[in-house]
Formats: structure tokens, sequence, C-alpha cells
């Protein structure tokens, strides 16, 4: 008899089985990860306008299948993970965010177009248990070489994050004076100036009931983060997340389960969803304070659940940059 997996490992994988699988599984998670910040940063709600109308009805054709088969676990408010490869290099390639954004770090599109048909080939053989040889983890060396090389664009932008800390932070981040002028300035050129006032006049008067709230802006975003003394009421979050879905880009969840960054594009700042998905998440924060039975580290991050949507980023990571690979 052929023998069966067990707790030891794979037998039927050998270890560039494996590798391959994890390379060209950091590719598509990044590539994924990249269209949903860029298309929420540029469109906010209507982020669909980044997609092409033909692939944008395959992904409400695939979430209505998922839906229908009551026996999967369904969850849809992870729309770029139900992207085909193929769409995902016409989305990046053929959608309006090529010349908006990514023709200015990004390889030529004869570059580009070669290195996916090459990940079509591997990915394939790595889906149909086919073995990869070393030329396959060769080629798969060299995109990821040629990816992480677009990824330092994202990487620099992160570094010049602009943050005003809570009063549960150190003194630093939460009086200093140019950061605040930053922000400041980037809301205003935004069109969101009551965001700031809102920040100070509403949200601050929270630390009475034990919560700490910090602002930022990063690139085309602002992020609240909400720390709190004790634990962060995991399931209630969630909840608030799906039905934020279309405002919030990214949750970015502590290492501890002790702070939550959310990233909301700067274009609903100035729509004034910013403060309400704020004051909704403060409030949950608010109501569930105190719970012994909140546990964020098992609510928020399940292994093969919660952890593996698209929009939640675990272990303290403050953007989808830290995750290429």
């Amino acid at each position: 008899m052929p023998a069966v997996i067990s707790e030891a490992g794979f037998p039927y994988c050998e270890r560039d089985d494996v590798e391959a699988f994890r390379i060209v599984f950091g590719i598509e998670t990044f590539l994924r990860r990249m269209l949903r910040w860029e298309s929420y940063g540029q469109y906010g709600r209507t982020w669909d306008h980044a997609i092409p109308k033909a692939i944008f009805s395959e992904i409400e054709n695939r979430q209505n299948q998922e839906r229908d088969l009551v026996v999967v676990d369904h969850y849809e408010n992870s729309p770029f993970s139900f992207l085909l490869t193929t769409e995902l290099e016409r989305t990046i390639t053929e959608g309006p965010l090529w010349s908006k954004t990514f023709c200015k770090f990004f390889p030529p599109l004869a570059v580009v177009a070669a290195d996916f048909q090459v990940l079509y080939g591997i990915r394939n053989k790595v889906g149909h248990f086919r073995p990869i040889t070393e030329d396959d983890l060769a080629n798969l060396g060299h995109i990821r070489r040629n990816l992480r090389k677009a990824a330092s664009h994202y990487e620099d932008v992160s570094q010049r994050i602009a943050y005003i800390g809570g009063y549960l932070e150190e003194l630093e981040l939460a009086c200093d004076s140019a950061e605040q002028e930053k922000i400041e300035r980037i809301l205003g050129k935004a069109d969101a100036k009551p965001l700031w006032s809102y920040f100070l006049n509403d949200l601050q008067q929270l630390s009475a009931d034990g919560i700490s709230i910090g602002i930022g802006t990063l690139a085309h975003h602002v992020f609240f983060q909400i720390r709190v003394a004790g634990t962060l009421p995991g399931k209630a979050l969630l909840k608030l997340f799906d039905r934020w879905c279309n405002q919030i880009t990214f949750v970015s969840i502590g290492q501890l389960g002790d702070f939550i960054r959310v990233f909301i594009p700067l274009i609903e700042a100035k729509s004034g969803a910013a403060q309400e998905v704020a004051a909704s998440i403060c409030g949950a924060v608010k109501g569930n304070i105190g719970s012994a039975s909140v546990e964020p580290r098992s609510e928020v991050l399940q292994p093969f659940g919660v952890g593996r949507r698209e929009a939640i980023l675990s272990e303290g990571k403050a953007t989808f940059v830290s995750f290429v690979f």
C-alpha cells in the first residue's frame, strides 16, 4: 500500500517540491495584496474599478458558486483571492493601475509577461503532482528576484510613515510636533481635515475608558492604531471588519494581540467613512474591555481560517510588504 500522510510530513513530496510551493504561494500572496492596497488606495469603496469588467464578473461568479456549495466554508470578503493567476496578470498589466502606478516600478511589460509564463508552468507542476527540477527552482528564483526589486518600492514607501501615538505608547510618539504637522498636511491635501479634529476631540476622550488610539498616514492611506491595557475582542472586531470590508484595506494585528492597526483609504477619510469605521471599532472594543473570555490570538489568528484572510496581516506587520517572501 502507498504511504499515507503522517504527522511527520508528506512522504510523496521532495524538498524541492515543498520549496517551490512556498515560493509560488509567497509570490501570489504578495501580488494579490499589492492589488488590494493599490485598488483600495486609488478608488476607495469603488475598488472594483481597478479590475477589468470581464474579470470582475468572473470573481462574482466564483463567489456565488462557492456560496452555493454549502459544505464549503464561504468567505467572500477576500475578492482578490478569487482571481485566477492569468487574471491576476491581466489585472496588473491591462487594468488602469498599470499606467497609474505599476509601470513606475515594475520591469517592462515584456519582462512581466515572460515571468508570468514561467510562473504558470511551474505552478501547474506544483499543483498537479509533477516533480520540480533544479531548473524550475532556478527560474522561480529569477522571478522572485525581479519581484523583490519591484517590492522595494513599497519598502521605500513604508519608511515614509507618519504617526502620532495614543496615551499607552511612548511619549515621543504621542508628542512629536513634526509628525503631527505632516499628518495634518496630508489630511488637508486629501480634503480630510475634519478627521484630525475628530481624532483630537472625540477619539482621545476614549482614554478614560482605557482605549489608546493613535493616527497615522502611509501613502494613500490613513490608519488608526488601537491599543488597550488588556486584550482585544477578536470575534466582535472580525464582524466589524466584514461589515466595513469595502472601506478597510488591511488590518494589522499585534504579535500579542494587544493592538490593531486599521488601514483606510484617504479617499474614504474625505467622505467621512473613516470616522464611522473608527467609531464602530472603538465601540466594540469599549463594550468588551475586561471580558475574561476574550482571546484574540485564538479568535483572530486561526492557522487555516481567519489568519489567512486577504485583509488580515498577522504578527504585527506594519504593511503587506512584510509578507513578500
